[in-house]
C-alpha cells in the first residue's frame, strides 16, 4: 500500500478519486473518520472514554472536538488516539493500493507497518487556500488541523525506511 501525504487541503482527495477512478482501491481519511463519528458504538465508547460533551443528535461533533483541542490537550490526545487506532484497524484489515494517511507519524498506531511508499501531494499555497475556501475550513480549523498534521515531508527521501516520492 502507498501512503498519500500531504497538507491539509492539498487536494490529496480529489487525487484518491481520479486513482479510484482508474480501478485503484484507495482509502480516503476524512471518508473513514466522518463514518466514525456517526457510528453509535464509536461514539458511545468515546463518551466513556472522554469527560468532555462531544455529541451533537448522538454523533461526535466537529466543533466540539475542535473545543476539546483548544480547553484539554490531554483528553484531545485520548481522542486522537482511539481514532488512529480504528483507523489503523480497518488498514490492517483491508487492502488498499493507496491510502490518506494525514496521521502517518502518529505516536498510537504504527501506520508505517503497513505501507511500502509514501507519495507526497503537493500544492502550491494560494490554491491550497481556494480549496480550503472550498471545503469551508475557516482559518482557525486551518490551524488546528495544521498543527495535527505538521510534518515536514519537504526534501525528505525516507521516512523511517520507506521511500518518499513526490512523483508516482
Amino acid at each position: 500500500m502507498i501512503a498519500v501525504v500531504g497538507k491539509v487541503c492539498s487536494g490529496k482527495t480529489t487525487f484518491l478519486k481520479k486513482l479510484e477512478q482508474e480501478g485503484k482501491k484507495v482509502f480516503i481519511a476524512d471518508e473513514f473518520v466522518k463514518s466514525l463519528y456517526e457510528n453509535k458504538d464509536f461514539c458511545q465508547k468515546i463518551q466513556k472514554l472522554i469527560n468532555f460533551d462531544l455529541l451533537t443528535k448522538n454523533k461526535l461533533d466537529k466543533f466540539k472536538i475542535k473545543k476539546l483541542f483548544s480547553e484539554n490537550k490531554d483528553l484531545f490526545e485520548e481522542f486522537e488516539k482511539q481514532v488512529h487506532l480504528e483507523v489503523f484497524k480497518y488498514l490492517s484489515e483491508n487492502k488498499f493500493d493507496f491510502a490518506e494517511i494525514p496521521a502517518l507519524n502518529s505516536k498510537h498506531a504504527n501506520f508505517c507497518s503497513l505501507i511500502s511508499k509514501i507519495y507526497v501531494h503537493k500544492v502550491d499555497e494560494n490554491t491550497r487556500i481556494k480549496f480550503c475556501k472550498k471545503r469551508n475550513v475557516d482559518s482557525e480549523a486551518l490551524k488546528i488541523l495544521d498543527a495535527l498534521n505538521s510534518y515536514n515531508w519537504t526534501d525528505l527521501k525516507n521516512y523511517n525506511g520507506i521511500l518518499v516520492v513526490d512523483k508516482l
